[in-house]
């Protein structure tokens, strides 16, 4: 009678047998086994690239997990797992875990470092909203859990900043600690979800924080209710939003004395670079006018530099802006003339929607007047499938063929 050999994923076979053949291949199956728990001999098996805990009654993954560093694969479905470990990150060859049938509600922040992970599956898995509504994207899901992983490591560095820095002496205080805690928090509401700016806000925390958490506001620091650290909060967003319009105009000054000198070249007296682009500053005070101005100073600035003033250089300003949003004007106008052409039986307001969306994406007005002339190649000849596609399918689609003008695939 002929044997044949039993499958590694047959439930009766011995463990032993398991370990040995995981170890020549790197795939183990412990899958509708009945275990309740990992056996420890799986975390000595560090040349496993795959891991099938499937359908068992497994209620926990121990840190031991983290020994597993060349693990590409695992798969924990059908089992009462109600939390995963944080440790799991340091697995970062990860690229697939199944987790379906689990009764998990949340996941640590730290698997937002898992940056080779292409698919997470958790299908019936009673996650909490904020987590279950990025469930269907293993990108979003991974870059919301990087972000909150991020905020975390940022509210730690900012309370180790405080208290190393301008609250050293107060910081081994109880309340003041806890005031400290709770003052980071706010000050995180109050920088949402720029971490720049958070990152600056703790390179200059001795600069913006009060010397004295009883200052400005009163009060004994164990009584401040979260009104009063709030308004703390907001003071200092106000001082960090000051200063960085400040050093962004100042470092907009320097590259504008550079622009001044390779158009003027040895034209122009360097001593009165400084003192035209002061003058220049009291004219145009908005930072975006000032953007402006460096992008198109070869066309804003005169023939000579003794035609240079402040109010030469602030009429051209405006002179240009006006022009050119004319021309963003007239080119939307004729995209939208050719949308209408394009879906004669839609209702007008309609179009217009669609030809907003669609040029909010188009930075370039020469773009626009493009994209108005070639409509029947990127837009779909029904209404409804360009409406279900998107502003970004079109955008798409005039990208590519601008980058492959002979149709190149």
């Amino acid at each position: 009678m002929q044997v044949f050999p039993m499958s590694l994923d047959a439930p009766g076979l011995p463990f032993a047998l398991r370990y040995k053949q995981a170890a020549k291949t790197g795939v183990l199956s412990l899958s509708c086994t009945g275990i309740s728990r990992i056996p420890p001999e799986v975390f000595q098996m560090t040349e496993l690239n795959r891991l099938d805990l499937g359908h068992n009654e497994i209620t926990e993954i121990p840190d031991e997990i983290s020994n597993l560093l060349k693990l590409e694969q695992l798969w924990i479905n059908g089992n009462p797992l109600r939390e995963l470990p944080a440790s799991l990150c340091k697995c970062a060859k990860l690229k697939v875990i199944d987790a379906r049938e689990t009764e998990l509600t949340d996941l640590p922040r730290e698997l937002g470092r898992l940056k080779q992970l292409v698919e997470f599956d958790l299908r019936e898995a009673p996650l909490v909203p904020k987590r279950a509504m990025r469930a269907h994207s293993v990108e979003q899901l991974i870059a919301h859990l990087a972000h909150k992983d991020t905020r975390l490591k940022l509210k730690v560095r900012l309370e180790e900043a405080m208290c190393e820095g301008v609250y050293r002496e107060i910081s081994d205080d109880p309340d003041s600690r806890a005031l400290i805690r709770r003052l980071v928090l706010a000050c995180f509401v109050q920088f949402k979800a720029d971490n720049a700016e958070v990152k600056s806000l703790i390179r200059n925390c001795d600069r913006l924080f009060p010397e004295k958490l009883d200052e400005p506001h009163g009060g004994r620091r164990s009584t401040w209710d979260g009104a009063k650290v709030g308004a703390l909060a907001a003071d200092i967003r106000a001082q960090f939003i000051v200063i960085k319009r400040d050093n962004e105009r100042k470092r907009m000054a320097a590259e504008l004395e550079i622009q001044m000198r390779c158009i003027y070249y040895d034209a122009i007296d360097p001593q009165r670079v400084e003192g035209i682009v002061k003058a220049i500053y009291e004219l145009v005070g908005e930072l975006d006018d000032v953007r402006f101005l460096i992008k198109h100073a070869a066309s804003l600035f005169p023939p000579t530099s003794e035609e240079v003033t402040g109010p030469l250089i602030a009429r051209n300003i405006r002179e240009m802006q006006e022009r050119l949003a004319r021309e963003r004007a007239a080119a939307i106008a004729q995209l939208l003339k050719a949308l209408a052409n394009l879906y004669p039986d839609t209702e007008p307001v309609e179009v217009a929607a669609l030809c907003e969306a669609v040029v909010a994406l188009f930075k370039a007005t020469e773009d626009i007047k493009n994209l108005a002339a070639d409509v029947a190649i990127h837009f779909p000849p029904d209404f409804l499938d360009a409406t279900d596609a998107g502003p970004v399918a079109v955008k798409k689609s005039f990208v590519h063929a601008k980058k492959n003008p002979l149709g190149d695939k």
